[in-house]
């Protein structure tokens, strides 16, 4: 008998930290709140953002998370926002300001690996622009290419994202007449270009998600809405081939506009909207991604901001494990 040591530095081996940037909760608030990932739990108080804002997205590698567009109606008038923020991973603290997008976004998608995050569609109206931005640095987002799909690929608004750590997958969502699809493109995220087919959901959906859910093979892709309800449906791809989605299971309760990260292994999805009347969920479910079957109770989000309402939805999330990360 033997015994093998663990292998990579510390920072690695400390992997499986989530973030939520917690988005709506009877108004936009800046609050980030973090989980572990491996271990459930409720969340924790990790910082602030830049800005109130929800609707945005998240992404990043493993040092670095990123949170990027959004809407805010605490500015005058209401607007779209360009801004992205970043914070350290490892640390607890607030954002700081990385760059500008060079659009003023809301609901837009992203794909990222440890280099590159790709910001994908969004605002309102609909655009089909991607840019992109080099995690580790900090700068303005540089033209990628464009979106494919349903009405020329104007389609980015409340779409899923998945990713592995040469492709990202746009899925779903919104084209500019306000009709939801099934289409799911994908990028080759360390070139430039325009998206590719990569298949169809099985349903028409928009998920209003601002974050992703994947290992480096497997996408999970939760529906939230296929009009005119909220679904609790799961489905899934292998982020390697094309072709259409297959059936996962289900989330604990029909639900849109979750935040949804992931360790690779599992995937947790934060809060969520439950009916039309802005009730909202401050469940955190969870799944394991390399089986299929329902989503299962992980914890709760601890409101650490300031509004009446003890749920969330409409905000981001990203971790340090991602299916992006090799």
């Amino acid at each position: 008998n033997y015994m093998t040591l663990p292998r990579g530095t510390t920072t690695q081996s400390n992997r499986g930290r989530g973030l939520h940037n917690t988005g709506y909760s009877g108004g936009e608030y800046n609050s980030i709140v973090y989980v572990n990932i491996q271990s459930m739990g409720n969340s924790i108080d990790f910082g602030d953002m830049t800005e109130n804002v929800y609707s945005n997205v998240g992404g990043g590698n493993g040092i670095r998370g990123i949170f990027a567009g959004g809407y805010s109606g605490n500015n005058s008038p209401d607007t779209d926002l360009n801004i992205i923020d970043y914070v350290t991973f490892a640390t607890t603290g607030n954002a700081t300001t990385f760059g500008d997008t060079n659009n003023n976004i809301r609901y837009p998608a992203a794909v990222s690996n440890s280099t590159r995050m790709l910001i994908c569609g969004g605002g309102a109206p609909r655009i089909n622009t991607i840019e992109y931005i080099t995690i580790a640095t900090t700068s303005n987002a540089t033209d990628w290419g464009d979106l494919i799909g349903s009405d020329n690929g104007k389609r980015g608004s409340f779409c899923n994202s998945v990713m592995s750590p040469t492709r990202g997958i746009v899925c779903g969502g919104n084209d500019s007449t306000g009709a939801q699809v099934k289409n799911m493109t994908y990028m080759t995220i360390a070139t430039l270009g325009s998206a590719t087919d990569f298949g169809d959901l099985l349903t028409d959906a928009n998920g209003s998600s601002g974050g992703n859910c994947s290992s480096n093979i497997r996408g999970v892709i939760q529906l939230g809405m296929t009009s005119p309800n909220r679904v609790n449906t799961l489905e899934y791809v292998t982020i390697a081939s094309t072709g259409d989605a297959k059936d996962f299971g289900d989330l604990t309760q029909a639900k849109n506009a979750t935040s949804p990260c992931s360790n690779s292994t599992r995937g947790v999805f934060f809060g969520g909207g439950l009916a039309p009347n802005g009730t909202t969920t401050n469940t955190i479910d969870a799944v394991t991604i390399a089986t299929t079957g329902n989503a299962y109770d992980f914890g709760d989000i601890v409101q650490v901001w300031g509004g009446g309402n003890t749920g969330t939805q409409l905000g981001s999330a990203t971790s340090d494990s991602h299916g992006g990360i090799a």
